[in-house]
C-alpha cells in the first residue's frame, strides 16, 4: 500500500479541521499541563477508531495502574486510551494520556514487554519531554502518524523508538525515557530483561545499513545501541543470582513458563545450590514436559493403534486432504492478496486525489494556513468522522490483505505438525490422546482456512464499494466551493445542503468501516483457531500437574475467574484449546467458564463459533489466547554483550 497515498487523503480531509497555530512551548503549571493534554487527546481520539474491550482495557490499565505507583510526578494521574489500529505504535500526551495502538498490544508477548513500552511512554511525561513541543503542530503530527499506514518494521521501531512518525524527540530523550521505563518497571515487579529482549528482536528484524530500519534512526539511538545502553544501567548489568531467581518466578506466575526455565537455565550454574531456584525448576518442568523422567506421572496407558485401525487411518486420510485444501486455498490467498494490496493502494491514491483537489485547487476555498478557516463548526465531528472511517476501511482492508495468507500458512504448518505425530506406528500415550483430538482440531483449522478467505472476499468487496462511494468524498471536498472567498464562511442559507451532502457520506464511511472491520475480525477469530489447535496440541491434560499448571496461567491471565479443575475440565469434553477461549469469554462477559463452556456446547459450534455469533471483539480474543500460547513458547533472546 503506499504510504503516502493514505497520508495525504486523510490529511487533505483534516485540513478543513486543523491548521498550523504554533506558538512557542512555555513551562506550565500541571492544570495547564492536563488541559492541555486532554485538549489534544480529544482531538486524537475523534480521529480514532478506540477499543472499550474489556479484557484489552483491564489488560492496559492494570499494567499502567501498577507501574504508576511507582512514578515520580504524583501530580500526573495517567489515562490509558487504546486505538484500533494494526500500526505497532503508542505515544504519550502531555498530562499523561497515553495512547496505545491494538498494533502494539497484539505484537508484544508478555505484560513486561508491555510494561517497558509503557513506561517509556510515561518517562516522557514525566521528565516533561511533551510539554516541549508546541502545541497545533504536535497534534497535527500525531494525527498524520494515526492516519498513514507504515510498514511493520517501521511502525516497530516508531512504538519503542519514540514515535518516529512524529520525530518529535531528541536522542538523549528517549536515552532517558528507555532509563526511566526500565526503572519503572522493575520497581513495580516486571522482568527489566524483557524492554532488551524485545529491542534484540526488532533489530534483528531488518538488518544492514541501507535498511529501513537504519534510516528510521538516522536521527534516533538505533536498536543495538539502545541495547548496549540498557544493559549498562543498574537493573541490567551484572544482576544478582537472587534478582534473576526472583524475576524468572515472576515469569513463572505470569505464565510464561519457557522465558522462566530459560532464565533459570542461564543463571544454572550459580542457582545450582540455591533451593528456591530448583524447586521452581522442578516446577517448570511439570508444566512444559509432556514426557520423562522429570515430567509430572502420566497415568495414561497407550494401547497397540496400528496405521490400519479405522479411527487412526480416517483420522489420517482427513487430515491430509484437509492438508491438500489448504495448499490450494494459501495459493488462492496469495493471489487475493497481491490483487486487494492493489485495490487498495489504488483507492488510497484516488482518495488523495480527490481531497487534494478539493483542498488546493485554484482558490475554491483556503487550505491550510491559507486566509481564515470555513465556517463549519456546526459539522466538524462530522468531518472528522469521515476522516477517520476513511482511514480505518483502508487499514483494516489493508490488514487483511497484508496478513490473511501468512495465516493459512500457519494452519498448514500446524496441520504437517498433527501429521508429523503420527508418523510412529506405536502411538504414545500423548499421540494416543490427541488422536481423539484430531477430528475437531482438523474441522476447526478448515474452518480457519475458509474464515481467512472469508475475511479476504469481504475485504475485496469492502474496497470495490469504497472506490463507488469514493464520490461522496467528492461531493465533501466540493463543498469548499460554496465558501465565500471574501469572508471565508458557508452562508447559512447553504448550510442546510452542506449538511445533507456530508450526513450521506458519514452514513456511507460509517458503514464501509464497519464492514472492514467486521473482516478483520472474522480474520483474527480465524487465527485463535489456530493458536487454539496449538495448546490443545500441547497436551496439557497429560497429568493433573501439569493441567494446574495451565489453569493457574489462565486465571493470572484473566483476572478474578474460577478455571475448571482437572476432573471437571475433562468431564466437559472440552480441548485445553477451548478452556483458553472459555475463560476469555467469562473474563468479558462476567460469565463462569463452566457456563460458558455448557453455552458453546448447546450452540452447536466451537467456542471461536460462539464470539462470532455474539459479535465479541476477535482481535482481543486473539490477543489474549496468544498470550497464553506464547507463554510456552517465548524465550530470552541471546544476547551479544
Amino acid at each position: 500500500m503506499t504510504k503516502k497515498a493514505l497520508r495525504a487523503a486523510s490529511a487533505a480531509c483534516l485540513s478543513l479541521l486543523l491548521w498550523s497555530n504554533v506558538s512557542p512551548a512555555v513551562a506550565m503549571s500541571t492544570s495547564q499541563e492536563v488541559a492541555r493534554g486532554r485538549d489534544e487527546s480529544d482531538q486524537v481520539d475523534r480521529q480514532s477508531v478506540l477499543v472499550n474491550d474489556p479484557f484489552l482495557t483491564d489488560w492496559v490499565g492494570r499494567i499502567g495502574q501498577r507501574l504508576s505507583e511507582h512514578r515520580k510526578r504524583a501530580d500526573i494521574q495517567y489515562k490509558f486510551i487504546i486505538i484500533d489500529t494494526p500500526q505497532i505504535n503508542a505515544f504519550a500526551l502531555p498530562g499523561g494520556f497515553v495512547h496505545v495502538n491494538t498494533g502494539l498490544l497484539n505484537f508484544v508477548s508478555a505484560d513486561d514487554e508491555l510494561a517497558g513500552i509503557l513506561g517509556h511512554e510515561m518517562g516522557h511525561v514525566e521528565m516533561h519531554h511533551v510539554t516541549k513541543q508546541a502545541n497545533q503542530s504536535t497534534i497535527m503530527s500525531i494525527l498524520l502518524g494515526i492516519l498513514s499506514i507504515v510498514s511493520p518494521v517501521v511502525g516497530l521501531l516508531g512504538g519503542l523508538g519514540g514515535e518516529l512518525a512524529m520525530d518529535r524527540y531528541s536522542r538523549a530523550d528517549e536515552l532517558q525515557a528507555d532509563h526511566y521505563g526500565l526503572t519503572m518497571m522493575t520497581a513495580a515487579g516486571y522482568d527489566p530483561r524483557a524492554t532488551v529482549d524485545m529491542m534484540t528482536k526488532l533489530g534483528k528484524m531488518d538488518p544492514g545499513p541501507d535498511s529501513r530500519a537504519d534510516k528510521a534512526f538516522r536521527d534516533h539511538p538505533n536498536p543495538r545501541d539502545r541495547v548496549s545502553h540498557l544493559l549498562g544501567y543498574q537493573e541490567l548489568d551484572r544482576p544478582s543470582t537472587g534478582a534473576q531467581v526472583t524475576q524468572a518466578i515472576h515469569d513463572q506466575e505470569e505464565g510464561r513458563y519457557q522465558y522462566a526455565r530459560a532464565r533459570l537455565n542461564e543463571v544454572g550454574a550459580a542457582s545450582a545450590g540455591d533451593p528456591l531456584a530448583q524447586s521452581h525448576l522442578s516446577q517448570l518442568d511439570i508444566a512444559l514436559r509432556e514426557s520423562g523422567p522429570r515430567a509430572a506421572a502420566d497415568t495414561r496407558v497407550a494401547s497397540l493403534t496400528l496405521p490400519g485401525d479405522s479411527a487412526r487411518a480416517d483420522a489420517m486420510n482427513k487430515l491430509r486432504a484437509v492438508i491438500g485444501e489448504t495448499d490450494a486455498a494459501l495459493t488462492a490467498a496469495k493471489k487475493q492478496a497481491r490483487d486487494g494490496l492493489g485495490n487498495v493502494d489504488a483507492l488510497a491514491g484516488r482518495l488523495q486525489r480527490i481531497t487534494s483537489e478539493g483542498t488546493d485547487s485554484g482558490g475554491s476555498g483556503p487550505g491550510p494556513g491559507k486566509g481564515k478557516q470555513p465556517n463549519l463548526h456546526s459539522i466538524t465531528g462530522a468531518l472528522e468522522r469521515i476522516a477517520r472511517d476513511m482511514t480505518a476501511t483502508l487499514e483494516f482492508d489493508g490488514d487483511v490483505f497484508s496478513s490473511a495468507a501468512g495465516l493459512i500458512a500457519e494452519n498448514r504448518a500446524t496441520l504437517r505438525e498433527m501429521d508429523d505425530l503420527m508418523a510412529d506406528p506405536r502411538l504414545t500415550p500423548k499421540t494416543q490422546t490427541l488422536l481423539t483430538y484430531y477430528p475437531s482440531l482438523i474441522a476447526n483449522l478448515s474452518t480457519s482456512d475458509k474464515g481467512l478467505l472469508s475475511a479476504m472476499d469481504a475485504a475485496r468487496a469492502s474496497v470495490a464499494r469504497g472506490d463507488t462511494e469514493a464520490n461522496s468524498v467528492s461531493a465533501v471536498m466540493g463543498l469548499t466551493h460554496l465558501v465565500d472567498p471574501q469572508t471565508g464562511d458557508i452562508p447559512d442559507q447553504k448550510m442546510a445542503t452542506v449538511k445533507s451532502i456530508v450526513d450521506h457520506a458519514v452514513s456511507t464511511w460509517d458503514d464501509l468501516a464497519a464492514n472492514a472491520q467486521a473482516s478483520d475480525g472474522l480474520m483474527y477469530v480465524s487465527q485463535t483457531r489456530n493458536l487454539s489447535a496449538e495448546i490443545s496440541l500441547l497436551d496439557l491434560y497429560s497429568a493433573p500437574e501439569r493441567y494446574a499448571a495451565y489453569a493457574k496461567a489462565l486465571a493470572y491471565r484473566f483476572n478474578g475467574i474460577v478455571v475448571p479443575d482437572y476432573p471437571a475440565a475433562i468431564k466437559s469434553g472440552a480441548l485445553p484449546g477451548d478452556i483458553a477461549c472459555a475463560s476469555w469469554i467469562s473474563f468479558e462477559t462476567k460469565a463462569p467458564v463452566d457456563a460458558v463452556l455448557r453455552d458453546v456446547q448447546a450452540s452447536g459450534g466451537t467456542c471461536e463459533d460462539y464470539t462470532l455469533q455474539k459479535h465479541m471483539l476477535g482481535l482481543s480474543l486473539e490477543i489474549a489466547v496468544g498470550l497464553v500460547y506464547e507463554g510456552y513458547i517465548d524465550e530470552p533472546q541471546k544476547l551479544a554483550h
